[in-house]
């Protein structure tokens, strides 16, 4: 059976109403306007992250995903958040069972190392990927809770820009992960 066109129509009408999207998607689009840089809800889904939502960033060269995409929890800049909520002792327990394979060259498939970087990033309050999970792409992603939910919020760009203004980025992000808290 060949999905067809009506599937894609069905889907996009049920997330086109979803409440929580339609709650959160102007902190996403004012995130995305201050920045310029693609913007990524997503949430924890068995060992993956799931797209909830992605508005593009407005540069010429740019970070591209689709709602819907999932991506490795130890790769990505929302998965390391998300794998950062956990107690010391579940998230160990857990990257003892994944299975770490590169996802490019830069991938952190040593679990000693991805454990200290999870470590360092929660104390600092925010996560990133330099080029883990998609070559030549850093993004950054802090969690909030919002409507009950655990939600990761991500900026991703090309590697070069994003370090340049990883200071202001990350603060801006916290700042509109923040306003996710009082919705």
């Amino acid at each position: 059976m060949y999905p067809t066109k009506r599937l894609l129509q069905v889907a996009q009408a049920v997330t086109a109403h979803d409440p929580l999207l339609e709650s959160v998607s102007p902190v996403l689009y004012d995130l995305r306007d201050a920045l310029g840089e693609t913007v990524i809800l997503g949430k924890h889904q068995g060992a993956e992250v799931v797209y909830l939502e992605v508005i593009d960033g407005t540069h010429t060269v740019r970070y591209a995903a689709r709602p819907g995409d999932t991506k490795p929890l130890y790769s990505s800049a929302i998965g390391k958040a998300m794998l950062g909520q956990l107690p010391d002792g579940r998230l160990e327990a857990l990257l003892e069972r994944l299975t770490l394979l590169p996802v490019t060259e830069n991938t952190l498939t040593d679990r000693e190392r991805l454990l200290e970087d999870i470590k360092v990033s929660r104390k600092r309050g925010y996560f990133v990927t330099r080029g883990e999970n998609v070559d030549d792409v850093l993004a950054v992603a802090v969690v909030r809770k919002a409507y009950g939910e655990t939600l990761g919020l991500a900026i991703a760009g090309p590697m070069e820009r994003m370090a340049r203004n990883l200071e202001r980025y990350q603060q801006t992000l916290a700042h509109h992960g923040d306003r996710l808290l009082m919705l």
